[in-house]
């Protein structure tokens, strides 16, 4: 999927001009397309909310808002170039400009052949650049796109279109015509990918513990790869959802404890621990709000209830105003959420878990009469379980990405499968089936 270019170190020079951007009163937003558009060529390095924590971290105040606009940062054009060249590896294609937005863009303006070539590496991100006309000093701003696409040679039809081929030949001579039910997905559908227990910050030592290693970085990589994974479908769904099930962190507190105050196994500072996980999940919010609306839900679990909050406001502020995005901001430990004649209820799985249908009934009662499938998904085990119906509501547990550390390996809790999953609903009260993204060890 799209990736910003997060993750670059702050220089002493770039830290200097923040600290002097923050003096001279521009907004975070401006701060932040001002240090992209000076040090990192334009790209989505540095976010509103980054700027905010640097602020923070370092006591500076921002000063009163400029009388005048700042001079002009140098931009490059803005019109469009392209750039393509072809060897026996494959096709590069790298557009910078205004009408080429999107890897599908570039694709068509070079012509590529997909049923001989297939996308290995693409990426498309967009930043400002700031022009002044010098007659009457006024400033504006345009839009510009960066968009790069690698093709490779395809090596031949994969297994599932050999066996496609083989059926469509096995029947090509029968006169009586085949027929099977297809569902049609339409804007009827919600694809939710639920994201139970990665927990961001932990740390575990495969020597130690018999299993993989485990670590910030691993974690944010397996959330991102699993994302997209499940995305990649020939038929989107409508409509997409990011369920996410608590303990998206592994800590909550300065001293890397558990909200209740447990000692952890755990990797890095809090900050960076909160930064990498702002990052993972902004760009995975990106790319499914490019496919179509998008809403998201946290609810808190017992390693990361005052860090999920924390999240939540981070993720609002982002995501303001961002018409294919919708931040869920209730702030009960159990949500519920509904798409068309379906319920849905989410929730760590720590609290209350024997009697999570009889409260959907009381606390959802005002849609409870109106939907036809109603389901609770819930994690905290790391493991998945026999999916289990009370009182007419299916109880699903999550499975979770993360190994076992120390204390769960000394203690047997091990050998649990790792995935994440995504469930596509239809607004009539059916579930229209099941995807799995499994961790290979």
């Amino acid at each position: 999927m799209p990736l910003r270019h997060d993750h670059i170190a702050w220089s002493k020079q770039e830290l200097a001009r923040c600290a002097s951007l923050t003096a001279q009163g521009l907004s975070a937003e401006d701060a932040a397309k001002r240090l992209n558009a000076e040090f990192h060529d334009g790209n989505s390095v540095r976010r509103e909310a980054s700027i905010k924590m640097v602020r923070q971290k370092h006591g500076w105040k921002v000063g009163p808002k400029p009388k005048a606009p700042l001079p002009d940062v140098p931009g490059k054009e803005t019109e469009q170039e392209v750039q393509h060249s072809a060897s026996e590896a494959g096709i590069e294609a790298r557009a910078n400009g205004k009408r080429i937005k999107t890897v599908e863009d570039l694709l068509a303006h070079i012509g590529a052949d997909l049923t001989k070539f297939e996308v290995s590496e693409s990426q498309a991100t967009k930043y400002e650049v700031a022009t002044k006309d010098p007659a009457t000093g006024k400033v504006s701003t345009t839009e510009l796109h960066r968009v790069f696409v690698k093709l490779k040679p395809k090596a031949g039809p994969n297994v599932l279109e050999a066996v496609e081929a083989m059926i469509a030949g096995a029947y090509s001579k029968r006169n009586t015509p085949i027929t099977r039910r297809v569902t049609k997905v339409t804007g009827e559908t919600l694809q939710a990918l639920v994201l139970a227990d990665p927990h961001i910050g932990k740390y575990a030592w495969g020597k130690e513990t018999g299993w993989e290693d485990y670590d910030i970085s691993i974690a944010t990589r397996l959330i991102r790869e699993s994302v997209a994974e499940l995305l990649d479908t020939k038929q989107p769904a409508g409509k997409l959802a990011l369920w996410c099930l608590g303990d998206l962190l592994h800590y909550d507190t300065p001293h890397g404890t558990t909200t209740k105050g447990t000692p952890l196994d755990r990797d890095g500072r809090v900050e960076k621990m909160l930064e990498e996980a702002v990052a993972t999940l902004c760009d995975v919010i990106s790319d499914m709000a490019q496919r179509t609306t998008t809403e998201v839900v946290l609810v808190p679990g017992n390693h990361d209830a005052v860090m999920t909050v924390a999240l939540r406001q981070i993720l609002s502020a982002e995501f303001r105003g961002h018409p294919n995005v919708t931040i869920n901001t209730t702030n009960t430990t159990r949500k519920y959420v509904t798409h068309g004649r379906c319920l849905i209820g989410l929730t760590h799985g720590d609290k209350a878990q024997k009697h999570l249908g009889e409260l959907m009934a009381l606390e959802a009662r005002q849609h409870w009469g109106e939907t036809l499938l109603r389901e609770v998904h819930h994690g905290h085990r790391h493991s998945e379980a026999a999916v289990t119906t009370v009182g007419g509501v299916t109880i699903r547990q999550h499975p979770a990405l993360c190994p076992p550390d120390g204390w769960h390996a000394s203690e047997g809790y091990v050998g649990a499968p790792r995935a994440m999953d995504s469930y596509t609903y239809h607004a009539d009260g059916y579930l229209v089936g099941m995807t799995r993204a499994t961790v290979k060890p």
